[in-house]
C-alpha cells in the first residue's frame, strides 16, 4: 500500500496544521485509492534531520512505497501514481547547482533492509556529531552521500519527468498568474507558500472550505523594493506579489490583519 509522507514539527512556519491539511488535501486527491497519508510529528532530532525518521524500521511495512514531500510544497498534478512507481530507484531533486547535493524535498523510495540500514547509518553517525556539524546541507547531504557510497540506484526527478518539477525560485512561478503546466511546484527558503497574496499560488495553495479566491495580480505595482524586515529581503520579482493584501504593512506578515487567512 503505498504512503504519501510529511514532517511537521514545532509547527511549520507557526502554520504547521494548515500545510499539512493542504498538503493532505491535494497529495491524497491525486493519489491512487488505498494510498495512506502520514505525518511524522515527532521532533526527535531537531530540525530537518527529523526527516531521517522516514527510515526508521517498522514504521512502513516492507515493500512500501513512500513518496515524501516537504510541507511547503504545492503538488498541481491530477495523478501522483507515476511518482509512485515502485520500479523507479530512490528519488531526489536536481538542484540548480549540479555541484550540490541532490534535495529532499520530494523524495521516494521503497521500505526495505536497505532503508533499515541507512537509519541504522544516521543513528551510529549522530555519535559523532563533528560529522554532522560538516553537512551543511543537512539530511539531503547525509542521504545522497550514503547512497552514493553503497552504489545504491538513484534518480532525479527532473531528468526522470521533465517540467513536472519546478522551482518556485528558479522557474519564476512567484509572479505568475496562470498555473503553471507542471506536477509539483516546490518552495525552498522564502517566500514560502502563505506568504504570496496573488496569483495562481493562493487559487492552488488553499483548502475547499477556504473563501473563493480567483488569481489576480496586484491592483498596484510599486517602483523599487519595499522595506522589507532584516534578514528577510527577497528577490524583486516577488515584492508585489508577497504584500500583505490590507495594505497596511509593506513586511512579510501584517500587525493589522489575519496573514494567515487565505486572500
Amino acid at each position: 500500500m503505498p504512503v504519501i509522507a510529511c514532517v511537521n514539527t514545532n509547527d511549520f512556519a507557526g502554520r504547521g496544521d494548515r500545510y499539512v491539511a493542504i498538503l493532505r488535501e491535494a497529495a491524497m486527491r491525486a493519489a491512487p485509492s488505498q494510498t495512506e497519508f502520514h505525518c511524522i510529528t515527532e521532533d526527535r532530532f531537531g530540525g530537518w534531520w527529523n526527516k531521517m525518521l522516514l527510515f526508521e524500521p517498522d514504521r512502513f511495512d516492507y515493500g512500501t512505497r513512500v513518496l515524501y514531500f516537504d510541507l511547503d510544497t504545492v503538488v498541481i498534478a491530477p495523478t501522483l501514481a507515476p511518482y509512485l512507481d515502485p520500479a523507479l530507484p530512490f528519488m531526489m531533486l536536481r538542484r540548480a547547482d549540479p555541484r550540490l547535493a541532490p534535495g529532499s524535498g520530494v523524495m521516494a523510495f521503497t521500505v526495505s533492509p536497505r532503508t533499515d540500514q541507512l537509519f541504522a547509518h544516521w543513528m551510529s553517525s549522530t555519535r559523532s556529531r563533528g560529522h554532522l556539524s560538516r553537512l551543511r546541507a543537512g539530511d539531503q547531504q547525509f542521504i545522497s552521500q550514503y547512497l552514493a557510497q553503497r552504489k545504491e540506484p538513484t534518480g532525479l526527478w527532473q531528468q526522470r519527468f521533465p517540467r513536472k518539477f519546478l522551482s518556485v525560485k528558479h522557474a519564476q512561478l512567484v509572479r505568475q498568474i496562470a498555473v503553471p503546466d507542471a506536477d509539483i511546484v516546490y518552495f525552498h527558503g522564502f517566500p514560502r507558500p502563505h506568504h504570496v497574496r496573488y496569483g495562481w499560488i493562493p487559487s492552488v495553495w488553499r483548502l475547499p472550505s477556504d473563501p473563493p479566491y480567483t488569481a489576480t495580480a496586484p491592483p498596484t505595482l510599486t517602483v523599487g523594493p519595499p522595506p522589507w524586515p532584516p534578514k528577510r529581503r527577497l528577490a524583486p520579482w516577488v515584492d508585489e506579489f508577497t504584500r500583505c493584501r490590507c495594505e497596511k504593512a509593506n513586511d512579510i506578515g501584517c500587525r493589522e490583519c489575519d496573514c494567515s487567512a487565505p486572500p
